[in-house]
């Protein structure tokens, strides 16, 4: 019997994980206009943070703790500068000057 809910939950795995792989395909393109929406301020929410890099709110408080992601804290409120996540990202500088001018 043990073995048969091992198959069991084998499946339901897999079947979880297309699931998730076609909500990731949907969401793509509404996640990066999410992300340069955000990413195009000096400054972010961890909410915001947290959407970026997927995460929960509670983990992504904690990476901001833990020192993972620059913040500055004013008064009770965070705020992470926007400019080194798009270099983690890869995204360079939003205020890049354009080659041809």
């Amino acid at each position: 019997m043990a073995r048969l809910w091992h198959v069991f939950s084998f499946y339901t795995w897999q079947e979880k994980y297309a699931t998730f792989l076609l909500q990731l395909g949907r969401n793509a393109a509404q996640m990066t206009e999410d992300m340069k929406e955000i990413l195009d301020q000096p400054t972010c929410s961890v909410e915001e943070l947290a959407r970026i890099f997927r995460l929960s709110k509670n983990p992504a408080y904690e990476a901001v703790k833990r020192g993972d992601f620059p913040s500055i804290h004013v008064g009770g409120r965070i705020r992470i500068p926007t400019a080194p996540l798009r270099q983690m990202l890869g995204m360079g500088s939003a205020q890049q000057k354009d080659p041809a001018q």
